[in-house]
Formats: C-alpha cells, structure tokens, sequence
C-alpha cells in the first residue's frame, strides 16, 4: 500500500507582461526540483489547472515564459489564451511530501525524477476526483488548443 501527502505553497500570481508574455515574480527560491501547479480560469471550461514537475522550476518556468521547446511552446500558448481573458493566474509549489509504502516512511528525494513523477500524477488523479480539469495531458492541451476553447478566441 503506498501513502501519499502533500500541501501547496502560493508562490506568485501569474500574468502577462507588457511584451505578452507569461511573467511569474521573483522565482530565486525555486532553484530546485519540484512539483508545481498553476490555477487558471479557462473561459468555457470554469477552473482549470495544469500540474507539473521539474529538476529545476525557475528554470521550467522560465522556458513556458518564452516558448522554446516543443512542450513549453504549448503551455506557454496555453499561459497567454488564458491570461489574455483572465488576466491573472495563481501558481503553486508541493510541499510537505509524505511518502508511506507498507506502513514505512520513505525519504522523498525531488532531485529523483520517479519521486517527481509519483507525487505529480498523485496531484493530478487528486485534482480530477475534485472534479477539476486538468491540462496537465499533452493531448488535452493540444485539443484544446485547436478549438480555441481555452479563451474563446484564436490563439498566437
């Protein structure tokens, strides 16, 4: 049997700066691996969020700024359709990770991809019992993307 807890941290807000770009605060203290999450308002769907996992968040964080890579180019799509409507998103670190696996306390180690993994599908099946939507699977993503539902309008 494998027990899983955690809480999440508010880190910043989430919006757009005047380049249109995603723009997250100060991200100095999240040089480290980590499970995150950002709550947004998709315009049709209500409450959305997306949840993810990274060696290094500032740096994760900083590429959906910018939209290199081909999953960050997704999500930094997805940032700006929503906070173009929106204005405003609320992004999130995990802390407190408890890891039980037969009753025996285990040491979670971020900097281990398979603790990352673990705790982020945890959060995420998590967040779907709730009933919320998810854009955490790349295939969502890309739905959602080609029908506009995201803000109701074309995405660029």
């Amino acid at each position: 049997m494998i027990e899983i807890k955690y809480n999440w941290e508010p880190i910043s807000n989430i919006s757009l700066s005047l380049d249109g770009k995603p723009t997250f605060g100060d991200l100095s203290s999240l040089q480290l691996a980590g499970i995150y999450k950002f709550d947004l308002t998709c315009t049709q769907l209500g409450p959305c969020i997306y949840i993810g996992e990274s060696k290094n968040i500032k740096n994760r964080w900083g590429n959906y700024r910018l939209g290199a890579a081909q999953t960050a180019y997704k999500v930094h799509h997805v940032l700006k359709s929503v906070l173009r409507r929106q204005g405003v998103g609320a992004a999130h670190r995990m802390i407190d990770l408890e890891l039980k696996i037969h009753g025996i306390t285990r040491d979670v180690k971020l900097e281990d991809k398979d603790f990352r993994l673990l705790f982020e599908t945890s959060a995420i099946e998590d967040a779907r019992s709730q009933g919320l939507i998810v854009l955490s699977r790349q295939t969502l993503i890309d739905r959602l993307l080609e029908y506009d539902v995201l803000d109701g309008g074309e995405v660029t």
